[in-house]
């Protein structure tokens, strides 16, 4: 299922900002083939004290979010809270830097053109979804 809005960009734009052709907010919910769902939510503009980029997955033995990264889980039925060191990179820099290297060595990218296809897949049924107030099967 998946729902959008367009209530603050729009309203700037009537207030002399610029013009908006895109959603302020955008959310899914997608439930997978072996039984995992997976929530999207995508927002430019909303009323939140910081705009962040953040996943969090949440598994029957374990769960981890990132920013910062910390991983959720119980070793001998106690509960931890992991907080591995990892480097502070730009992941927009290392998809870069990835993208070059793919040209140079003649390497097979991580993200393929396939995998590029079922994103967009997925995204048109969120939109889909949220014109039609219903469910959408991806074949």
């Amino acid at each position: 299922m998946g729902s959008s809005y367009a209530k603050l960009g729009p309203k700037t734009a009537d207030e002399g900002g610029g013009v908006y052709d895109v959603e302020d907010l955008a959310a899914g919910m997608v439930r997978l083939e072996n039984g995992a769902t997976v929530f999207v939510e995508a927002s430019w503009e909303s009323h939140v004290e910081q705009q962040r980029t953040t996943c969090q997955l949440m598994g029957t033995k374990a769960g981890a979010e990132l920013n910062p990264l910390r991983i959720y889980t119980e070793i001998d039925g106690n509960s931890v809270d992991i907080r591995p060191e990892h480097p502070n990179v730009s992941g927009h820099e290392m998809e870069i830097v990835h993208f070059i290297e793919c040209i140079r060595e003649n390497k097979m990218p991580i993200a393929t053109g396939e995998h590029g296809l079922h994103v967009q897949l997925i995204l048109d049924a969120i939109y889909e979804s949220a014109r039609t107030g219903k469910g959408v099967e991806i074949e």
